[in-house]
């Protein structure tokens, strides 16, 4: 997807045919890593492990051009000795189909990351100034009710806050180790606040705000006011699309987008948006692909 993503947006290079070490991976092995330095460790028999290399350079450090150009030609010859093993592989599992339908999702995953979408900025500036004035002024409430002194970003003042100068029962968190600890996290937080305990919805509030403000207002807007993503083909364990930044790190995941944020997306001119979801989708598939008379029924 990087690939096709620097050509595409360079040169409108649309990469055919084309096959996806990363992609085939995810099929074979769901639970295996799925990045090259792997791949080269479980196909390559014999093979210097020359990703090594990789990490001197990128680090910065000053490196012959000629040991720069090599370990980049290592990373497309070894795909010659990993992919064909792969298919191989996915023909004797029987999801040599399943692969190819993951792999077309890359042209049209790379084409939509590569428009963008376009954004106000001007509505995103004042949104993200709203923000900061809605922070100062409940932090100012909550300093009145905690004092000036408590860290309410830190988890272990909060715990004295709450649980020993407030004398609430502590929430407990199991940890993986069997045993239990107090906790402040965000569940912990809401029941506070349900029982009446002001600051505690205070807090949260806050920690909202600040992740629009961060993670959404303040989003990588690229030169043509046009906010943009890199599409992952098989970035979750299901297997599913996932998003993140550009690869010239600007934009965000597009998968999450609040509402608020949702608002400052203007349709493209002669266009319009449309939102759409399928209530129990994956329930639904399930209950008909296995013919279960009894879910049909329920659904």
């Amino acid at each position: 997807s990087f690939d096709c993503t620097f050509l595409y947006h360079h040169y409108g290079i649309n990469v055919h045919p084309i096959q996806d070490t990363m992609i085939a991976s995810a099929i074979i092995y769901p639970d295996f890593p799925k990045g090259l330095d792997f791949l080269v460790s479980l196909y390559c028999d014999g093979e210097p492990y020359y990703k090594d290399d990789g990490k001197v350079w990128k680090k910065g450090v000053t490196v012959d051009e000629g040991a720069f150009r090599r370990y980049n030609a290592m990373d497309s010859a070894v795909l010659l000795q990993i992919f064909p093993r792969q298919k191989q592989e996915l023909l004797r599992q029987g999801n040599w189909e399943a692969y190819c339908g993951q792999r077309d999702l890359i042209h049209p995953l790379v084409y939509a990351a590569n428009r963008g979408i376009l954004v106000d900025v001007e509505r995103m500036k004042k949104a993200r100034e709203h923000c900061k004035d809605q922070i100062t002024a409940l932090e100012s409430e909550l300093r009145t009710i905690i004092g000036p002194d408590i860290n309410y970003d830190s988890n272990q003042q909060l715990i004295s806050y709450f649980y020993l100068q407030r004398k609430v029962k502590p929430y407990m968190k199991r940890r993986k180790a069997g045993d239990s600890t107090p906790t402040v996290d965000e569940k912990a937080l809401s029941r506070l606040a349900a029982h009446g305990l002001k600051e505690a919805s205070l807090i949260l509030q806050i920690r909202k705000l600040r992740k629009m403000q961060v993670t959404y207002f303040e989003m990588g807007v690229d030169p043509d006011n046009r906010i943009r993503c890199s599409f992952n083909p098989v970035g979750t364990v299901q297997a599913r699309i996932s998003s993140s930044k550009s690869i010239w790190g600007s934009g965000g995941n597009f998968q999450n987008l609040p509402s608020e944020m949702l608002a400052l997306f203007p349709a493209d001119s002669g266009g319009l948006y449309l939102c759409f979801d399928l209530a129990q989708a994956e329930n639904r598939y399930v209950a008909y692909e296995a013919q279960e008379p009894t879910m049909i029924q329920a659904l």
